[in-house]
């Protein structure tokens, strides 16, 4: 995709970065990407009870507790989290158990099941990107197939006490900020895509598939974001 990857495919570091312990890491996970530090005063402690959100930079709309804010963050919410966890059971789709065992795992570590723009019986009139994608099957090759229908998934969550919300706008993320600091968030603010890795260990799934999935979900949206920040 033009910006992700630089001169013949290579990373490199920002200007006037630090090459911290991370950096190689994320050079093989995102492949061609400029990689820095992010800056620490942006990460927020999670809440108890917070809401599982999507990597969107977009603000809920009409939400401005920090339950909503302040949830842990990867792909497609607990859609994305249903999705690692059949891969990660071997399973061959992702159906309702793959995602009301998403929600258990998710409410057995203190947090709320979440999802956002979900609301449409068409999955390609979604307005959550990663939803939209899995869908289309633009993750076959490192995903079972999403075969649960969306408002389905909003009942599931509901269930468990999940919140599911509205992002207002299009995407304007030029970065995508991945935070390894067990505990923390990012807090959306229309620049970035925000990652917690850390949710891996919690939710018992990979963190490379997390990280692999995002790069391609950021592709198949084809945003222009090419750096990436991380945070430990």
């Amino acid at each position: 995709m033009p910006g992700f990857y630089g001169e013949q495919g290579k990373s490199h570091i920002g200007s006037g970065a630090v090459r911290g312990p991370h950096v190689g890491y994320l050079e093989r996970m995102f492949p061609g990407c400029v990689i820095r530090m992010g800056d620490p005063r942006l990460l927020v402690a999670t809440v108890e009870d917070g809401v599982t959100a999507c990597v969107d930079g977009r603000r809920p709309e009409g939400w401005n507790m920090q339950k909503v804010l302040r949830g842990p963050k990867i792909q497609g919410a607990t859609e994305g989290t249903g999705m690692h966890i059949a891969k990660a059971q071997g399973r061959s789709e992702v159906d309702e158990s793959s995602i009301e065992a998403a929600c258990r795992v998710t409410v057995a570590a203190g947090y709320l099941p979440g999802l956002h723009d979900f609301e449409h019986d068409e999955p390609a009139h979604l307005h959550c990107g990663h939803g939209r994608l899995a869908y289309q099957g633009a993750f076959t090759d490192m995903m079972p197939p999403l075969v649960v229908s969306p408002r389905r998934m909003v009942e599931i969550i509901k269930d468990y006490g999940g919140i599911h919300v509205k992002l207002p706008g299009h995407h304007k993320e030029e970065k995508v900020r991945v935070n390894f600091r067990h505990g923390t968030t990012l807090e959306p603010n229309w620049e970035a895509f925000n990652i917690d890795a850390w949710v891996s260990a919690i939710f018992g799934i990979n963190q490379d598939d997390i990280l692999q999935n995002a790069l391609a979900t950021v592709i198949g949206l084809q945003s222009p974001a090419r750096m990436i920040e991380y945070f430990v």
